[in-house]
């Protein structure tokens, strides 16, 4: 059991008085919950860095499917497809020629969206 007489609100960890008699396990334990908290916060910035570049590419691809679809600017609407979106003749928007719903493999949950152009 912790000599400490308050404890942090968040993590717990130990707060001392003047009378209080700190002992080696106290900071043990507080050393543990602080390097389980910082562990839990670099894990998400991995899992926020690996969306980021996921995202990223998708935005790269579907770039280059929004200039080949201004090149076909007058052409015949047809349907074709990139690794994150599948982009057909509009149905939803008569002012718009294509539209597509675009999903990110890894994204964050909501990132699905529909593109017209």
């Amino acid at each position: 059991m912790s000599n400490s007489s308050n404890k942090t609100p968040v993590y717990g960890l130990n707060q001392w008085e003047l009378t209080d008699k700190p002992k080696m396990e106290d900071f043990n334990y507080d050393n543990n919950q602080l390097e389980l908290a910082l562990n839990g916060l670099a894990e998400t910035a991995e899992d926020n860095l690996q969306a980021i570049a996921l995202n990223e590419a998708a935005i790269a691809e579907n770039r280059t499917a929004i200039a080949q679809m201004q090149a076909n600017q007058g052409q015949e609407a047809t349907s074709f497809s990139i690794p994150t979106a599948s982009w057909s003749p509009s149905t939803t928007y008569p002012d718009y020629p294509y539209e597509a719903t675009i999903s990110v493999p890894g994204a964050l949950p909501g990132n699905n969206c529909l593109v017209i152009a």
